[in-house]
This record gives structure tokens, sequence and C-alpha cells, in this order.
């Protein structure tokens, strides 16, 4: 069995989501990729899709160079079918930025011979997110211990402009993102994502909101949780996407056993396509994210496999339980303290790491109602809103899926296929 309407390639290793844009009608979605799983150096894989959920995988986009391994990074159209890939080259420990040049919509790259477009001549500098801004280019790109954003007319010489730190010094910077939003009252924000390598807990993904001139971004209110399930990091969004949507998507696994999930398994896919928005809190400005309305397009009137959409009422202390055989289910619950938990614990394979059976909660919620996205192999859960996500990998042996809750918490249910 594989995933139903979440994207994994057919075969070898996927991690990071890279170079998103929307350019010709299409959604690209490049991605980190060993073509064998159990290892070997990056590259970048490559798929399509209009819709975002029907996608069709292509040849491999970059390819190891002489510079190294191609680890993460951000695309955008610089031209009439043309885009331009950002990304960092990993040697021995050396991290640089470089480009490379597709004029054919996206589907093969030239490397730019005068890479790397910079270089700082450091071990930990990578993941650059590029974006248009008044008529130049910025970019943003973690340094570790902070990130920093560079100016650029050309995308091939870049200057620094400043630097912005998370205010916890133990965390690793990774993937940062920075882009506008208009808050409700149609003014705009400038909201930063960054996902954290986070000592004692493998790691994390949090946003800011905040203002940025073009030069520095000046944080209002954050850090705060982005999602609050184990698998969801990596978290970026497309570029140039139609009606200024804002659609973000991440890797679904974890660095602690992504290595060791069930290898007759197919690999951890992307999370979900999420829509973003800003809505104002009694605590200020929150991220709300929901699934893109793409999907209620492969909305069936039965569940077929393990592949369902599922709107519930959760008061404190009720349970929607998804049972995929007798002993195996998965239960997400509202707490008697107004908590969403997800708790995989007796949800199939679980046993090739201590760190992968268990529940995850998320902070108190104030509305019961939510929705639940099952596929093959995984769950996700937004609550309050949008304001509250979370998503986790499952391996149920079973083949089927019951919903099963107390009466009157389940409001609707659909089968899911694209």
């Amino acid at each position: 069995m594989s995933h139903q309407y979440h994207f994994a390639p057919a075969e070898g290793w996927l991690n990071d989501p890279n170079g998103l844009v929307y350019e010709g009608g299409q959604w690209h979605l490049y991605y980190q990729y060993v073509p064998q799983r159990q290892g070997g150096p990056k590259h970048w894989g490559h798929a399509t899709s209009s819709d975002l959920f029907h996608w069709t995988e292509h040849s491999v986009a970059l390819f190891p160079d002489a510079l190294g391994e191609i680890y993460s990074g951000s695309a955008v159209e610089s031209g009439s079918g043309e885009i331009t890939a950002i990304y960092t080259n990993h040697r021995h420990g050396h991290e640089v930025q470089s480009i490379a040049v597709s004029r054919d919509h996206g589907m093969t790259f030239v490397a730019y011979e005068g890479n790397p477009v910079l270089d700082r001549n450091r071990s930990d500098f990578r993941d650059p997110k590029v974006f248009p801004y008044g008529g130049e280019w910025r970019m943003i790109v973690s340094a570790m211990t902070h990130a920093e954003v560079y100016a650029s007319s050309d995308l091939r010489n870049w200057s620094l402009l400043s630097e912005f730190r998370s205010g916890v010094t133990e965390w690793g910077w990774e993937c940062p993102d920075l882009f506008p939003l208009p808050g409700p009252d149609g003014l705009e924000r400038w909201v930063l994502i960054g996902s954290f390598i986070v000592p004692g807990s493998d790691h994390e993904t949090h946003y800011w909101v905040g203002d940025f001139n073009g030069t520095e971004f000046r944080a209002e209110t954050g850090p705060h949780q982005l999602a609050f399930g184990p698998d969801d990091y990596a978290a970026v969004t497309w570029a140039g996407a139609p009606g200024d949507r804002r659609v973000l998507i991440g890797w679904m696994n974890r660095w602690t056993y992504a290595g060791l999930t069930p290898p007759e398994r197919p690999v951890g896919p992307m999370t979900v396509p999420r829509e973003l928005s800003l809505r104002q809190t009694r605590n200020g400005l929150r991220l709300a994210q929901r699934p893109v309305a793409e999907l209620e397009a492969l909305r069936q009137p039965e569940i077929v496999g393990r592949s369902a959409e599922i709107w519930a009422s959760l008061e404190p202390g009720q349970a929607v339980n998804l049972i995929f055989s007798g002993a195996e289910r998965v239960f997400i619950r509202r707490t008697d303290t107004g908590e969403i938990e997800m708790d995989r614990t007796f949800s199939g394979q679980a046993d090739f790491h201590p760190a992968f059976a268990g529940a995850w909660k998320s902070g108190p919620v104030d509305s019961p109602q939510i929705q639940i996205l099952v596929d093959t192999y995984s769950v996700e859960v937004f609550a309050d809103g949008g304001l509250v996500y979370g998503g986790m990998l499952i391996f149920p042996t079973g083949n089927g899926l019951t919903v099963q809750a107390p009466k009157g918490v389940i409001r609707e249910v659909f089968g899911l296929q694209p």
C-alpha cells in the first residue's frame, strides 16, 4: 500500500521540501532526495501538480557536483519560463550558496559557472529562501545560531543586511522562510518561520509575526509553535502562488527515527498542503493553517482503504478512535483541560524506535470542532479554526479504517481518493 493523497516518491529517500514555486500553471515541488533509501548524497527530486494532490514525478532536477551535495533551498521565477534555483552545496562540512537556471519550465537546470554565489566560510550556513522585494531580491538563510538577510539585484551578488536571533541560543536554525500576509485589519504583516534543531527534543518549528522593512525583520509576537505533532519539519511556502495565496508544506517525519521506519513501508511523505492566514486572538496575531481547498475535490461518500476526512465536535473528555484492526488504533482526544491529544501508542508497527510510540498534546483550544485527515500511513489534525495543527506517521498492518466515537461527536465523514 502507498500514501493516497500525500506526496512521496515511488522509490528512494525524501526529506525537506525545496524550491517550491508556482509557474506555468504548475505547482513545482522539489525535495531532498536520495535515490537509494539506505543512504547516499543528496539530490533535488522533482514533482509537479496542477491541484496539489495529483503529482507527476520527473527526473532528478539537481545532482551533486564539484561543490558538493545539493542541500535545501528555494526557487523563483526569474523570467518567462525561466526558474532559478538557489540552494546549499555541502562538501566536507563547508556550506555555500549556489544557483542553477532552468529555461524549460523547471524540468532541467544548468548550474551557474560562477558558483558559489555566497560563501562565508562556514560549516552551518544553509537553506536559502529567496523572494522579490522592491524590484530586487532578498535571501534569508540559516547560520546555526541565527538567520541572516541578504540583498541582490541579480541573484548572483549578495550583500549582508541584517541578522535575526531567536532569543534561545541553544536552537540551531534550519529552513527559514519570510513572507508577507494580510492581517485581519487589512494591513500587511510579515511572518518568519524557522525549523530548529533543539537539544533534547530533536527538532521543532516556530514562527514570529512582525514587520520587514527590506533590511531587517522585527518580531512583534513569537516564537509560537507551528505544529504540536511529532512529524512536521522544514515546512516552507510556495513562491508565486496565484491570487497571493500562501501555501505551506512540510516533511512528515522525524530525524530521530526517520532512517529506522519499517523498510517494507513507503518513506515518510510530505504533509498535506496548508493554506496560511493571520487571525487575531486574545493573545495577538497567530497563524491559522487549513488544508488547501483543493482537498474538497477528493471527497467520496465512503471510505476506501485508510484514507478519510473526519469532522467532529469534541468536548473535554471525549475522543475519536481510528481503528485499523482489533488492536491497532489511534486516539484523537480532547483532554479534561481542553487540549487536543494525538496518541499512536497502539497504531501498529511502532517498536523500531522508543520515541515513536506515544502521545502529543497541543495547548488548550477554544473550539470543540476538529478536522482529522487520515491517509494510509498518516494522521493530521486541525483544530481551533486552524490555529492548532499536528501531524504524525502511523504504520498499521490492518487494511481498513473504522471511525468510533460517542454519540453526537462525529459530524461528517468522507473518503478521500485522488
